[in-house]
């Protein structure tokens, strides 16, 4: 019995800190996101993030071959826009970018889109992070539709006749 008596003191005793460590972190101030750009006052210089197109359509584009895209981003504020960060939607979207556009001038965002586990029509995007405080996420978007080097239609062949099979046997059938 006592035996019992001392694991039910032990349980007792871990619910009571894991309690005592949740309700620390609940009064505990929360550390705002990485991402959030400080807030700025009225009148101070801010960038001004503008993709020159969100959406580039490649055409036709053959199974395998890798689309290759500059899409342009465009500081229209009076201050520095830092990109910092680029994150391609899936792994076979490689990005690179210029990290920092001067107000005014155009920024490259390169994108590279590896086509060789598709067919059909794709959409692949990145999200671009940035200092703008207006808008901190932009979207761009690749699209394709992706077709093998080679087609043949009709994709099957009917034969009516077995080679090798007696001609009676064509007749009853």
């Amino acid at each position: 019995m006592k035996k019992s008596h001392g694991k039910l003191v032990i349980l007792a005793l871990g619910l009571a800190l894991l309690a005592g460590s949740i309700a620390a972190q609940a009064s505990s101030p929360a550390a705002a996101p990485a991402s959030t750009p400080a807030p700025t006052a009225p009148g101070a210089k801010k960038p001004k993030a503008v993709p020159v197109e969100a959406v580039s359509d490649a055409g036709q584009v053959a199974k395998g071959e890798k689309i290759v895209h500059d899409f342009e981003l465009r500081n229209d504020g009076d201050a520095p826009l830092q990109v910092t960060d680029v994150r391609p939607a899936c792994g076979c979207t490689v990005a690179s970018y210029d990290k920092t556009i001067a107000p005014g001038k155009t920024g490259k965002i390169h994108i590279v889109v590896d086509t060789v586990n598709f067919s059909g029509p794709v959409n692949k995007g990145v999200t671009v992070y940035t200092n703008d405080a207006a808008n901190p996420q932009i979207e761009l978007t690749v699209q394709a539709k992706i077709e093998p080097y080679i087609a043949i239609k009709p994709g099957y062949a009917r034969y009516m006749v077995v080679r090798g099979e007696a001609k009676e046997d064509q007749a009853a059938a």
